[in-house]
């Protein structure tokens, strides 16, 4: 079995009876098996090599983004562990979740096109700068389109800032309208903001944080997905602010 002078290697016909020879046609058939068999093992060292550029494209884009925030590094993994624990409380497949995490992951790529300046800044922010700050959810989307192996993620990306009231942004969707994947990252993205220091303010304790939390559920948040992240912050103790350990994408 070869491709393009690529050897995989042999595909054998075995006949227990001695008195029986292969005929022309058999050989002919067991010669067409073989090369589609190697085209198969060459499409799958590419599709490898491919989801490998996408990993390392990903990688890439997180540090470009808390290189240019510095008080928000750490967040895509920290809002990336909190969403597995949810998703596993879920049930989710092995895909949705495995797209639930490039979402949660990416959903904060589009600030690589906000100006330092806003990302950085320690005043409120003007309504243009608010504005402008509003624009990365779809600028996150626009970057990660062409990128076919991210294509089930994009929703979640869009929609994160979406509020469960029809309040949010960009599109103003409403309840259940919200995708899955935006709706868990939208609690877990509210939580660690609350939880860690941020340019204008310090992080307050998960405790507080939570009755934060409960206050917007129902209106900006879904509030069946508030209770099962907070069974995963019982559940475990590892997830709390400070007891999360360095992780990498």
């Amino acid at each position: 079995m070869q491709y393009n002078g690529t050897f995989y290697g042999w595909l054998g016909l075995i006949s227990f009876d001695l008195k029986e020879i292969f005929r022309r046609s058999e050989l002919k058939l067991m010669s067409s098996i073989a090369e589609q068999l190697a085209l198969v093992l060459a499409n799958t060292d590419m599709y490898a090599d491919l989801e490998s550029l996408v990993i390392n494209v990903v990688k890439s884009f997180v540090e470009a983004i808390e290189a240019k925030d510095r008080y928000t590094r750490g967040h895509s993994e920290r809002v990336s562990r909190y969403v597995k624990a949810v998703a596993a409380r879920l049930h989710l497949s092995e895909t949705h979740k495995k797209d639930l995490n490039w979402a949660s992951v990416l959903h904060d790529v589009g600030k690589i096109g906000i100006p330092e300046a806003i990302l950085n800044k320690t005043e409120s922010l003007t309504d243009d700068e608010y504005r402008i700050l509003q624009a990365h959810p779809e600028k996150g989307y626009h970057i990660l389109a062409p990128l076919e192996q991210l294509s089930r993620a994009l929703p979640g990306i869009l929609h994160h800032h979406e509020r469960f009231d029809g309040s949010g942004y960009p599109l103003g969707l409403k309840g259940k309208e919200i995708p899955l994947a935006a709706r868990i990252i939208a609690i877990v993205d509210t939580f660690d903001a609350i939880t860690t220091d941020r340019a204008y303010r310090k992080g307050k304790p998960v405790e507080e944080a939570l009755e934060i939390i409960e206050k917007v559920a129902g209106s900006q948040l879904d509030s069946d997905l508030i209770e099962v992240f907070k069974q995963a912050l019982k559940e475990e103790p590892s997830l709390h602010p400070g007891n999360m350990p360095n992780l990498t994408v």
